[in-house]
């Protein structure tokens, strides 16, 4: 199914993240006045950009500059080649840093790409309402993750505090990502996971949220040696929903240095959960 809008409702980098999280293969054409932009995406990455002369990651860089213009999705799609060889987020987080260095130096942007617009007022308001709702929610993480450090050798209850991490960061979802992002709920993202951890098909998000005793029995209903499996999958599993919702919720900023403060501190995080979950023996 074809989806449509406006940068100006949703930017560019949101809808890239979510493509590429659900790893579809979709072409994205982007129009702005008299320009016309193309994106290819396949199994979660980039392949292929194209706008006027520029192709690959330069494409996908003047393209990230557009503040306004309309898109929309195709399924049914050729891919011409591929042109784009970097991972999409070091594209995005290039890209971001390349639109911050050029409105620092005016003259500088305009060798490079249009500049970006400056921000309107309610863009302003809703980063700056979004920034202090996740840093809220990275201190209560953090709070959790500092419990989940001395359970180390309980397991069950290891599980049972990363589940709450999960829906945590769900429960803000549901108030800051817009529409289009909203679509990706749990239960996407867990269907989207299930290929690569098989155990994702065991749950169910009823509400959006995780049934935390059957992320609990993912491990207790396990015998002998499938319990260090079923554990170490159903933790690489739950720290990847929570890395999938930071990198939707952070493609909502409009201001590129929020968004890349916000992404540290995000992986300051994610740091801190995989020396805390490497540490959980079953």
């Amino acid at each position: 199914m074809a989806i449509e809008g406006n940068l100006e409702d949703m930017s560019l980098p949101n809808i890239m993240q979510i493509i590429c999280l659900e790893r579809r293969r979709v072409g994205l054409t982007l129009k702005r006045s008299s320009e016309q932009g193309m994106i290819y995406f396949d199994k979660g990455e980039i392949v292929h950009a194209a706008v006027g002369a520029l192709q690959g990651e330069e494409a996908v860089y003047h393209l990230l500059s557009w503040a306004d213009g309309s898109f929309r999705t195709n399924n049914e799609i050729n891919i011409p080649h591929q042109s784009v060889a970097m991972r999409w987020d070091q594209l995005l987080m290039e890209g971001m840093r390349r639109i911050d260095e050029m409105a620092r130096d005016a003259s500088h942007a305009m060798k490079q790409m249009p500049p970006r617009p400056e921000l309107r007022k309610v863009d302003i308001e809703r980063d700056s309402n979004l920034e202090n709702e996740m840093l809220l929610l990275l201190s209560e993480l953090e709070h959790l993750c500092m419990q989940l450090s001395n359970s180390q050798k309980r397991p069950a209850a290891a599980l049972q505090i990363m589940a709450v991490m999960v829906n945590q960061v769900a429960a803000l979802s549901e108030t800051s990502l817009d529409k289009m992002a909203s679509q990706n709920s749990l239960a996407s993202l867990l269907r989207a996971a299930a290929p690569r951890y098989p155990v994702a098909a065991a749950l169910t998000s009823p509400d959006n949220r995780l049934n935390v005793k059957a992320v609990v029995s993912l491990y207790s209903d396990a015998a002998g040696a499938n319990r260090t499996h079923a554990l170490a999958d159903a933790g690489a599993l739950l720290t990847g929903i929570i890395e999938s919702y930071f990198a939707l919720l952070t493609a909502c900023f409009r201001s590129a240095s929020v968004m890349t403060e916000i992404n540290e501190a995000c992986q300051f995080f994610l740091n801190d959960l995989h020396r805390a979950t490497s540490g959980v023996q079953s």
